[in-house]
């Protein structure tokens, strides 16, 4: 287990049964090499450990095997391109994916922002855009010591509204 999924465990108590679209090691591996993208240290455990669902009704954090995964990706990736060739880049400052160190999705709210991973030189980085504006917040981490960060109040995200991330913090599994 990664420092980022213990610290984030701490904040966030898992579901006693994720809602899981793969646990076995060989999918996980033969889509890393199908994207050509390997998931940052320890995203496939979180999403092992939490499964599908969401953070205080408001956060989705994608689940890669579920029905849809792709085309979610598609259009978010296709939204940072068209964002950046309407306004020849200046508001996206980041690497896109499949650019070395590009950004990649792998988590939403229900406001229409998305979060992504990349790379800050060696360094581990997410990024959330906002769902209306070109506006960006930056955290140097994974996706587990960002999530971690922000439900223990040591990250606020200017994106996100005052009143996420709840007191006290709730994962729910979705079915379906």
């Amino acid at each position: 287990m990664t420092a980022g999924l213990a610290a984030l465990r701490r904040v966030l108590p898992p579901p006693a049964s994720p809602k899981v679209g793969c646990s076995e090691q060989r999918p996980w591996t033969r889509l890393e090499r199908q994207l050509g993208l390997p998931f940052p240290p320890g995203y496939r455990d979180m999403v092992l450990t939490y499964g599908y669902g969401c953070i205080d009704r408001f956060l989705w954090v994608a689940d890669p095997f579920r029905a849809g995964w792709f085309k979610w990706v598609a259009l978010r990736m296709s939204a940072l391109i068209e964002l950046r060739a309407v306004h020849h880049g200046r508001t996206v400052p980041y690497a896109l994916f499949p650019e070395p160190g590009g950004l990649f999705p792998w988590a939403f709210t229900d406001n229409g922002d998305t979060l992504y991973w990349g790379n800050a030189g060696a360094r581990a980085l997410v990024v959330v855009g906002a769902g209306r504006e070109p506006e960006w917040d930056e955290f140097h981490g994974g996706p587990c010591a960002f999530l971690a960060a922000l439900l223990g109040r040591t990250h606020v995200s200017p994106i996100f509204p005052g009143t996420f991330p709840e007191e006290l913090s709730r994962f729910r599994s979705k079915r379906s």
